[in-house]
């Protein structure tokens, strides 16, 4: 009675250390699982604070570069405004660029010489035009007359000499003379008139021509400024229509080079932003799935432990409980797991077989 005594104490025993063993098995591992997996969460807490710290600087850089860019972008942007305003008629005051130059271009005066007969260079020569009697008789000669009376005198002692004086013959010889006296006289008088009459047209045709080539040329002179000074006026409109679009379309330029700068600063920052959310994201999802292995590995380890305390347990106190009742354990190997020392509880029984 005492050895089955012993036998089914040894038996319990065997059971308790069995399940003791399970138990310290089953919480060391989910000790260790529980510091995997706190490793892992406090990798991802590191990864999203660098995640966050890294997001807020680059959208620090992000807004300082396109903040840098928005003044020339506005400035574009006005002179955009501007250059459309320049080419549409409709706007008020619009349309500047598509205006051709308002200038005239000045007519040839028409220059005609007139009548020469009326004109003040006739006047100023003297010329009325042709030869009158009374500009032959102004150019009788004052000794004509004081001549002819000599003449005459002279043909009268003649005859009053030879006694025929009251000859009819004397008063034609008296005649005759006065008559060639005085057509000489008339020729010479004429010749001295037509004569003057030349000449006075003569300078006042060379004055007249002289006044009307001056005239002429003062006119063609006019014509000339002012086809020049047409030709200056279309320049200088046209170069201000060209430095004007060239001013706009710089300033244009400029905005579009300074939008150009703003979307490649933004998509650097989404190109940055994306691969390190990316890799983030797979680095979170890396330790989560490393996290729920590891916890999952100490609930199977744990698992594991209780599952085989309790299989050796069961089998030990089987084997104790028929060697308690006389019959040899066919398998006495779940015996051999027993401690093998319990100097703790100051007892150390030896296996009994019979």
């Amino acid at each position: 009675m005492i050895g089955t005594t012993a036998a089914l104490i040894a038996g319990g025993l065997s059971a308790g250390g069995s399940i003791f063993g399970g138990a310290k098995g089953a919480g060391a591992a989910k000790s260790a699982a529980s510091i995997q997996a706190k490793a892992a969460q406090d990798a991802m807490k590191q990864e999203m604070g660098m995640f966050s710290d890294y997001t807020r600087n680059a959208g620090d850089v992000f807004g300082t570069n396109v903040n840098r860019y928005q003044p020339y972008a506005d400035i574009g942007l006005q002179g955009s405004r501007y250059l459309s305003d320049a080419l549409d008629p409709s706007k008020q005051g619009g349309g500047f660029l598509l205006q051709g130059y308002g200038g005239e271009l000045p007519g040839l005066e028409r220059v005609t010489p007139g009548s020469f007969q009326d004109s003040a260079e006739a006047k100023a020569a003297g010329w009325k035009g042709g030869v009158t009697g009374e500009d032959v008789k102004a150019q009788f000669d004052p000794g004509f007359n004081y001549r002819m009376g000599q003449a005459n005198k002279a043909i009268e002692r003649w005859a009053a000499s030879r006694g025929s004086s009251d000859n009819p013959a004397t008063a034609m010889k008296l005649m005759r003379n006065s008559q060639d006296m005085a057509s000489q006289e008339y020729q010479n008088a004429f010749g001295r008139a037509v004569g003057l009459n030349q000449q006075q047209y003569g300078q006042g045709m060379g004055a007249f021509e002289g006044n009307f080539g001056q005239r002429l040329a003062a006119a063609n002179a006019n014509f000339g400024q002012g086809v020049t000074n047409y030709g200056l006026g279309a320049n200088t409109f046209y170069q201000n229509q060209q430095n004007y679009y060239n001013r706009l379309a710089g300033l244009s330029e400029m905005g579009q080079r300074a939008v150009g700068g703003q979307v490649q600063a933004s998509e650097n920052y989404l190109g940055d932003i994306g691969g390190l959310t990316g890799q983030t994201m797979r680095s979170i999802s890396d330790l989560t799935t490393g996290k729920g292995a590891s916890e999952a590995a100490g609930q199977v380890g744990a698992s594991n432990a209780w599952t085989g305390a309790l299989n050796n347990a069961m089998s030990g106190a089987l084997d104790w409980a028929s060697l308690a009742m006389g019959n040899a354990p066919k398998n006495n190997s779940n015996m051999r797991t027993m401690p093998s020392n319990y100097s703790d509880v100051g007892w150390n029984p030896q296996p009994y077989f019979g």
